[in-house]
């Protein structure tokens, strides 16, 4: 039965995997084909580096003549945040939007503990979406080679594409605890889009506003910032407290 439902669960984003893959697809594949020039591009160099370091701090302070820098600030640093539309949407929709529609009803008559049933939903949400990053990260992958991209910070890269997918799945778990006890869309819906957000604007918001460090220091946003995994820069208290999603809400 398990088995069964996590089909079923994956049989039901399939299109919605395949069309978020070309898109997002696309889009690095624009961001690629721009990078050569970006790259080589001295009169930018300039301009970057004359921006208010304010500025330069609400986007991490990317270098946008390196690959690290240009990635990040054009893609990286709101990835989270896109695929969280997706991840809020599809919890959403494997919980209440079931409920509705009585689709669970026939779901839970089975023989099946609920725990089960909510597990299956969220696995077939994590495989999905980890899909969708690995198609980011193949398309990622073929173009950084085509347009002379080391082959270390493609990996580099690729691994980028996971951790963006994680963090989405934080806002998932969440929008999806949530609509499992909601009677309606409203709540979980609110919970999934404040939580995505908030989190990605207080995380800018705090790198300007030394009062809010405190509260930054607990933003699953500022745990996703602190790998950078084209600089090396690996945080294994980060990733941890990504892993373990109940230390988000705690």
């Amino acid at each position: 039965m398990g088995r069964d439902l996590l089909g079923k669960g994956l049989r039901d984003v399939r299109v919605a995997v395949v069309g978020w893959t070309l898109g997002l697809s696309a889009y690095a594949t624009l961001l690629l084909a721009a990078y050569p020039s970006v790259r080589d591009n001295e009169a930018l160099a300039a301009y970057v580096e004359s921006l208010p370091e304010q500025m330069l701090a609400f986007f991490g302070g990317a270098d946008l003549t390196t690959v690290g820098g240009y990635f990040q600030a054009e893609l990286f640093s709101y990835l989270p945040a896109l695929l969280a539309v997706f991840t809020v949407g599809k919890a959403i929709a494997s919980t209440v939007g079931e409920e509705e529609s009585g689709a669970m009803d026939l779901v839970l008559a089975q023989p099946v503990p609920r725990w089960q049933v909510f597990a299956s939903r969220f696995g077939s949400l994590a495989i999905a979406t980890t899909l969708i990053a690995t198609g980011l990260a193949v398309t990622l992958a073929v173009g950084g080679a085509i347009v002379g991209i080391a082959g270390a910070n493609i990996v580099a890269l690729a691994a980028w594409c996971y951790l963006g997918a994680l963090l989405a799945l934080v806002f998932g778990a969440a929008t999806m605890a949530v609509g499992a006890l909601a009677s309606s869309r409203r709540a979980p819906l609110v919970v999934g889009a404040a939580l995505a957000a908030g989190t990605f604007l207080v995380d800018g918001i705090a790198r300007l506003v030394d009062q809010l460090d405190p509260y930054h220091q607990a933003n699953p946003y500022h745990w996703y910032a602190l790998t950078n995994p084209v600089a090396g820069e690996v945080s294994w208290w980060g990733l941890g407290g990504l892993l373990d999603c109940r230390t988000c809400f705690a």
